[in-house]
């Protein structure tokens, strides 16, 4: 029988609020009969539709509503064991003069770390999986090189050329990489630019295998299990355990400098005895030093040479700069069109011309020289990405003739809009992320952890009326659609029931790919990181003009943003036509309003702080301030209930931990992650030109940068 390497204490019910739990009068989230029993009857009735749909349908959005409420439970179980990987409860005690409220958000701070360190390993287990999985297996013999942008007719069908692979459930990966391949296809762009360069179109093409993963997914209590089978070949196939908590509790890590595999462990937070005089904050973003700790630091036991997160991203940047030079693999980001479009270099020029592969033109035009000597593991001084950044900045800068080398020009040394963004969009590689892959995956599944969190608390999967709930919402989803095609260059802001449409049709995606790229001619990328305050607006306007072109509300929650945004798409609206009665007679008609957080509220879960000038910041707090009070005083004239603003009454604010989290300005309906917690934060972006975080000045588009 298996061991775990890791202590695991004592595991109460999945969801349970912790017994220490002391809120005043503020009840805690708890299960009702309808959640702890079976799911409707008619789940057993559902049908399997095949993966060439059009569309999301109806019974696809109920098994993700099935796949999501068993990440919740996962998140539970992991964040509620007292003493895993060495971090205690007792640290939210250690503290001096806490108030009750003090020790629950301390608590709630310790459950996120255990959290950040499981999902770390998560991470880490499905690259293993990624690599020798059945499903994912590439062609090592026919790596995608920049001679394949030059072909029109292959480069350009790339997203109908995967074979879809035929899943069982003896296929399928332990629960917690599943989570994190959903999360990752969830960021459709990254996740095809991916399954090109690195050979994994068969991946791509199979997308979320619905019928297997369904049937190991318990209809009783949502729980995860796959058979035996399953068991024995990913074991077999990765050489990892199928319980993510009997993996090692250090990983193994190649030193840059002399290769020497060098055990590192996963965090050395619950390593120290001295508790009373640290913060919670202080001592799970600063004491850390292990691989899913923020301050990473390792000694190479051979060479001496220090091992941390950035020195990682700089390996990663100079091992894909010599597959360049020595392989021609293009780097990452320089292979999809800004639409996000396999376009070919035939037409433009070819390779010596073609925007979008400008970044591998300039490093072998002569700026790889600079870039191999100062990231050289064997240096003197240990190098980092902004030494990079600070190197292409000053070849797109001050080396005109090497721009004019690189883009065959005789006069012209500027750079167009399409290269400065290209040369971006690779750095947005590398900032935060050490992996293979396009994008920090941590960051990823952090951040659908909020919607994670949401679905479970509207709880459509144990409703009698899921069925007709998810059909209304794939037909919102239609007109979402609707409303990008028509307004290209806006951005859209979906809210929680598109949202899952949304997410259910990019986990297959050639039908996702093809769906977006006919109405749109654009594939429609899922923004995983947007500023929160854009969001607010852009969410605002998403409201005004659906009502305007279906003559219906957009969103029907009853939580004081939702309608302090009803009161400004009221303004406006009477503004221009006198009166918005269709919006009136839809809310009049929902009597009484729905609960907070049961309604279709904005999807945020991928709202993230910037560094927003604070003039600006203030004058759209005031703006929501406004229409907050005139929502006030509006339902007071119609007798409906005040939508509350503090932190008691916004229910809707429970954290994933079971404390409230305090409403803010930005649109939030979900906890808001501690980002010091993870290797990467994953709930902030840089947007300033020149920051670190970000690319050269002399490019644009900062939120590019970031990954957005």
């Amino acid at each position: 029988m298996e061991t775990s390497q890791f202590p695991l204490g004592k595991i109460g019910l999945a969801g349970s609020p912790p017994a220490s739990a002391n809120i005043g009068s503020l009840p805690p989230p708890a299960y009702t009969p309808a959640q702890s029993g079976a799911l409707p009857a008619g789940f057993s009735s559902l049908t399997f539709n095949a993966a060439g749909e059009p569309k999301p349908t109806v019974d696809q959005c109920i098994f993700h509503l099935k796949l999501l409420e068993a990440f919740h439970r996962l998140r539970q179980d992991v964040g509620h064991t007292d003493g895993l990987f060495g971090i205690q409860d007792r640290l939210a005690q250690s503290l001096s003069s806490q108030t009750p409220e003090q020790h629950d958000v301390a608590l709630a701070q310790v459950r996120e770390k255990r959290w950040a360190v499981y999902v770390a390993r998560a991470v880490d287990r499905f690259q293993s999986w990624w690599s020798s999985s059945r499903i994912s297996q590439g062609h090592p013999d026919q790596r995608f090189t920049q001679s394949h942008l030059a072909h029109k007719a292959g480069f350009e069908d790339t997203p109908s050329s995967g074979a879809p692979r035929n899943v069982t459930p003896e296929d399928l990966p332990p629960l917690d990489v599943l989570m994190v391949w959903h999360s990752y296809m969830l960021n459709p762009r990254d996740f095809f630019e991916d399954c090109i360069r690195l050979g994994r179109l068969d991946f791509w093409a199979t997308g979320m295998p619905w019928r297997p993963v369904n049937s190991c997914i318990d209809n009783a209590s949502c729980r995860y299990e796959a058979p035996a089978g399953a068991r024995l070949r990913f074991e077999a196939a990765t050489g990892r355990a199928w319980d993510n908590l009997h993996d090692p509790a250090e990983k193994i890590l190649r030193c840059p400098a002399c290769l020497a595999n060098v055990a590192v462990p996963w965090t050395t937070c619950g390593a120290r005895s001295d508790y009373n005089h640290q913060s919670i904050d202080s001592l799970l973003t600063s004491q850390g030093v292990g691989y899913a700790d923020r301050l990473f630091s390792q000694l190479c036991g051979r060479c001496g040479r220090v091992m941390n997160h950035d020195a990682l991203r700089v390996h990663k940047f100079r091992r894909d700069l010599q597959l360049l030079l020595h392989e021609d693999l293009p780097m990452p980001g320089t292979i999809l069109s800004l639409t996000g479009l396999p376009k070919s270099a035939a037409k433009r020029g070819g390779l010596r011309r073609h925007p979008v592969t400008f970044p591998n033109r300039l490093l072998k035009a002569g700026l790889k020289t600079r870039i191999l000597e100062i990231t050289d593991p064997h240096a003197r001084t240990l190098a980092s990405m902004s030494d990079i950044k600070d190197a292409i900045q000053h070849a797109v800068l001050q080396e005109r003739s090497l721009i004019r080398e690189a883009n065959d020009r005789i006069i012209s040394a500027s750079l167009l809009r399409p290269e400065k963004i290209a040369i971006r969009r690779m750095m947005s590689r590398y900032w935060e992320n050490s992996s293979p892959f396009a994008l920090d995956l941590v960051g990823a599944v952090v951040r659908q952890g909020s919607f994670v969190q949401k679905m479970h608390s509207i709880d459509w999967v144990h409703s009698p009326a899921v069925t007709s709930t998810m059909r209304r919402l794939v037909e919102k989803y239609e007109r979402f659609f609707q409303i990008m095609a028509a307004n290209p260059g806006r951005v859209v802001v979906p809210t929680l029931d598109v949202d899952l449409a949304w997410h259910t049709h990019q986990l297959a995606p050639p039908s996702y790919y093809a769906y977006a790229t006919m109405r749109t001619q654009i594939f429609i990328d899922h923004d995983d990181k947007i500023d929160e305050g854009k969001l607010g607006d852009a969410f605002t306007w998403t409201s005004k003009k659906y009502q305007k072109m279906f003559g219906e509300a957009y969103a029907e929650c009853a939580c004081w943003y939702c309608a302090s945004t009803r009161e400004l798409q009221r303004s406006t609206a009477s503004q221009i036509f006198g009166s918005i009665g269709g919006v009136e007679t839809r809310l009049e008609a929902s009597d009484p309003p729905r609960e907070v957080g049961k309604g279709a509220h904005v999807s945020a879960h991928g709202a993230v702080d910037t560094a927003r000038d604070p003039v600006v910041a203030r004058a759209a707090a005031a703006k929501l301030d406004a229409a907050y009070r005139q929502a006030c005083e509006r339902a007071r004239k119609k007798g409906r209930p005040i939508p509350k603003r503090s932190r008691s009454a916004d229910a809707a604010a429970y954290g994933s931990w079971g404390y409230p989290v305090p409403a803010g300005y930005a649109p939030h309906m979900g906890d808001r992650c501690t980002g010091g917690f993870y290797a990467a934060n994953p709930a902030c972006m840089s947007v300033e030109e020149g920051a670190a975080g970000n690319c050269a000045a002399g490019t644009c588009g900062g939120t590019v940068a970031a990954g957005g």
